[in-house]
């Protein structure tokens, strides 16, 4: 799902599956406008006293590629939350935002919302975000992060890295060590 129709799902107010990517980049125009979007969604939403996590997700998403802070949308946002599912999706979407830029602290999110999204994704789904996950854990995180890109790109340079650093037996990466399923 490309990122524009994503957002158009989140701002009609439904749900995307946990094993979805929500970081792909988002021009800066194009995020002003979505963000303008979601602020009125929101007002509506308001006015309405109806749940607005899915538009709240989707104003997290603009803002992050307007190039604002979201630190502090991100812990206000995670204080509301009303089951495990939203914050499985509320962890997943801010940790790829942080990736998508190689940023340190995505792991946390990501690692957090796996955790809590494993009793909920179907097998498919499951295994999908594992192999993710695991593929992306060679990528340089950093304080300053990198130009932020598409999960394609992001999965090809890490697949480029873990090539280069050898075969799987002769590298330990930082909890790749799956308890719940068979490698």
């Amino acid at each position: 799902m490309k990122a524009h129709e994503m957002l158009q799902h989140l701002l009609a107010g439904r749900s995307l599956s946990l094993a979805a990517w929500l970081g792909d980049p988002l021009p800066a125009r194009d995020a002003d406008r979505w963000l303008a979007e979601s602020r009125a969604q929101l007002k509506a939403c308001y006015a309405r006293g109806q749940a607005c996590f899915h538009v709240r997700l989707a104003e997290l998403i603009a803002l992050h590629w307007c190039g604002r802070n979201t630190a502090m949308h991100y812990r206000n946002l995670l204080a509301v939350l009303d089951s495990d599912r939203d914050s499985a999706q509320l962890e997943l979407c801010y940790g790829q935002l942080l990736i998508a830029c190689k940023l340190c602290g995505a792991w946390h999110h990501l690692d957090t919302g796996f955790e809590l999204a494993a009793n909920l994704l179907q097998p498919e789904e499951y295994f999908i975000v594992m192999r993710r996950h695991d593929r992306l854990r060679h990528l340089p995180l950093s304080d300053n992060g990198a130009d932020p890109a598409e999960l394609g790109g992001l999965l090809s340079e890490a697949g480029v890295i873990s090539r280069l650093a050898g075969p799987p037996r002769c590298r330990s990466l930082a909890g790749t060590g799956h308890q719940d399923t068979v490698d």
